[in-house]
């Protein structure tokens, strides 16, 4: 696609958020726009669908409720951008810089986010079922109210600071009592977290009841 239409997409995409006259909503996917420079732009809506986007710059843009399912955008530059109720749908978000964005009720179900930055990123709410966080940089974000559930999260320190609610840490304590470990003290520490770990909606799923011993 030419820069100049892609222009012209875009000035009509604006116009459409304005209810103008000549306005036409943008659908962008299966194009390779990877490096492209779109910073602050208003890009509600957009539709960039299993699109390549990977090193594109999207600093401080709005992409709120945009569509990026199956899209690649490794090395993308998100900082700042408004990303709410936007959806990842199985994207390709590695090495991704998502620091300080609003991703509030976002879906990034499946998604591939290893080794992403989502510094103090705000992901309350957020799907991020079955998402690949190994390697994340989740220093100071907020997961309140997140759906991890399948998720591969991360260990190590870039999880330290996370803002989280307390379903969260019932889920957690919950998968922990599911550990096996033969080291005597495991049973000690599985006593005092039984009865928070028992608090989490997925413990059913996972064999854990009242009686067990």
């Amino acid at each position: 696609m030419a820069l100049t239409n892609l222009d012209e997409i875009l000035h009509r995409h604006e116009l459409w958020l304005r209810s103008e006259k000549d306005g036409q909503r943008a659908i962008l996917k299966d194009i390779d726009l990877s490096g492209i420079d779109l910073k602050n732009r208003d890009l509600r809506g957009v539709d960039f669908r299993h699109s390549n986007l990977e090193d594109a710059n999207f600093n401080k843009a709005n992409l709120k409720a945009a569509y990026f399912d199956g899209a690649i955008l490794y090395r993308a530059n998100l900082h700042e951008t408004n990303l709410i109720n936007a959806r990842f749908v199985m994207a390709n978000l590695e090495r991704a810089d998502l620091s300080s964005a609003h991703a509030n009720r976002a879906n990034f179900y499946k998604a591939n986010l290893r080794y992403s930055n989502l510094y103090e990123c705000d992901l309350k709410e957020s799907i991020l079922k079955g998402a690949d966080l190994r390697g994340a940089d989740l220093i100071g974000a907020d997961i309140r109210g997140a759906e991890l559930y399948s998720s591969a999260w991360p260990l190590d320190i870039g999880t330290t600071d996370v803002c989280v609610d307390i379903w969260f840490v019932y889920q957690l304590l919950a998968h922990v009592l599911c550990l096996r470990c033969n080291d005597p003290e495991f049973e000690t520490i599985k006593d005092l977290i039984r009865p928070y770990a028992l608090k989490s909606h997925k413990a059913p799923e996972l064999g854990l009841r009242e009686e067990d011993e």
